[in-house]
């Protein structure tokens, strides 16, 4: 009847390791699964800490929760995770349309209105200053 009861005051040697008491501690997990987004605001975080939570009835959903001080509230935030297709390059344009040439100057056009402007500096004497 009793064989699965741990004795919560039983005497445990400290030079001795423990080797029938299960780590229970969350630190090889990456996330924690729980089953709401409640659970995930109450759950007890340490001080300066911070847990990702999984939530296990929404699963694009996870949770962050960070503790930076006793006497600042938690900092809680929602995730959606959303599949990317591919990677794009950094340098990659955003959009797919061909970009409109009309709206540029052809170099005739750039020269003929340096011409220009030139002989409007001459015709005021300002050409050869520099």
């Amino acid at each position: 009847m009793y064989e699965n009861y741990r004795n919560p005051y039983q005497y445990q040697s400290p030079y001795v390791p423990n080797l029938n008491m299960q780590n229970n501690s969350t630190q090889d997990n990456f996330f924690v699964s729980i089953p709401s987004e409640q659970d995930a605001r109450n759950y007890l975080v340490a001080i300066g800490h911070t847990v990702i939570f999984k939530d296990e009835n929404k699963p694009m959903v996870f949770y962050t929760k960070t503790v930076n001080s006793q006497f600042e509230a938690p900092i809680f935030k929602i995730f959606d995770m959303i599949e990317r297709k591919q990677e794009t390059p950094i340098n990659a344009p955003q959009n797919d349309k061909p970009m409109d040439l009309s709206t540029f100057v052809t170099k005739d056009e750039f020269g003929a209105l340096q011409k220009e402007l030139q002989a409007l500096k001459q015709a005021l004497g300002e050409g050869d200053k520099a």
